[in-house]
């Protein structure tokens, strides 16, 4: 049994961490966004998918209620488009 810890990851977080430059909401977002890329560039890293708030949105200054977006329908549409393009 593994002890890694998957990193939590809504399907269009992984674009958007492809384009990551340091830049971002928030310092706590940045940080946070910064750390889970450099666990991802590790090679025993895991992903879990998740259609919900992930490790990402944990920092994110417009989640609200603690696991929804101020846009969560777009959110839910971009997600759906990430899926559908990669199938």
């Amino acid at each position: 049994m593994s002890d890694i810890t998957p990193v939590k990851l809504r399907p269009h977080h992984l674009l958007c961490l492809q384009g990551f430059s340091g830049k971002g909401y928030s310092d706590k977002f940045i940080d946070n966004m910064s750390s889970i890329k450099e666990t991802l560039n590790s090679p025993s890293s895991m992903i879990n998918l998740t259609f919900s708030s992930d490790d990402i949105c944990a920092k994110c200054p417009h989640l609200i209620m603690g696991n929804l977006c101020e846009t969560q329908d777009t959110v839910n549409i971009k997600d759906d488009k990430v899926v559908k393009y990669f199938n």
